[in-house]
């Protein structure tokens, strides 16, 4: 007879996660996240990855970085039991100062994807969904392309489209910046 009746994960609260954090049992190098309350480890970050990531922060400091906060690797609480850590996030200066705590919502959301890809597209994007954030981008790095999702409706976007290299795009609420996707991608024009 098995003792394992109940095979259901332990859920952790914010109380909770933070507090494993405090005590050393969530050490300060380890790369995790709080999703649906389950704490989940973050993929290790390869060098196209943090490439990506690099090129995007400089693009999007550059455009929105006099109205916008350009977030990166930073938590977004979401719901009751999530707490994500996006690779950047755009949360409106104005905003941001009234907050005490980590925001439940910002104005954008993209994830730079490799290993992660099932993650980003799924839980990640169903959740950023239901946090009602406009726009997500997915700079999916393996298949060179960016992923965008728009209008979220419930637990899902109801528009959907992706951009490859040698296209450009811009953020839906905040037009007049075009992106391209080669720089998105962590490489930059010729």
């Amino acid at each position: 007879m098995s003792l394992l009746l109940n095979r259901a994960p332990r859920l952790f609260t914010f109380e909770e996660y933070y507090r494993l954090a405090e005590v050393g049992v969530l050490r300060p190098d380890e790369r995790v996240e709080l999703v649906e309350g389950e704490i989940v480890l973050k993929s290790p970050q390869d060098p196209k990855h943090a490439r990506a990531i690099s090129w995007c922060n400089n693009l999007f400091s550059q455009a929105f970085g006099e109205t916008h906060l350009v977030r990166v690797q930073l938590p977004i609480r979401i719901g009751s039991k999530s707490e994500l850590e996006p690779d950047l996030s755009l949360l409106l200066k104005s905003r941001a100062v009234a907050l005490e705590e980590h925001p439940t919502t910002v104005d954008f959301v993209l994830e730079v994807a490799n290993t992660s890809l099932k993650f980003d597209r799924g839980e990640k994007q169903r959740l950023y969904a239901l946090a009602s954030i406009p726009e997500y981008w997915i700079v999916n790095v393996r298949d060179r392309m960016v992923e965008v999702y728009r209008d979220p409706q419930g637990t899902k976007y109801a528009d959907c489209f992706r951009r490859l290299p040698g296209e450009v795009l811009e953020l839906l609420r905040l037009p007049g910046q075009p992106f391209p996707v080669t720089t998105l991608l962590g490489e930059p024009e010729p």
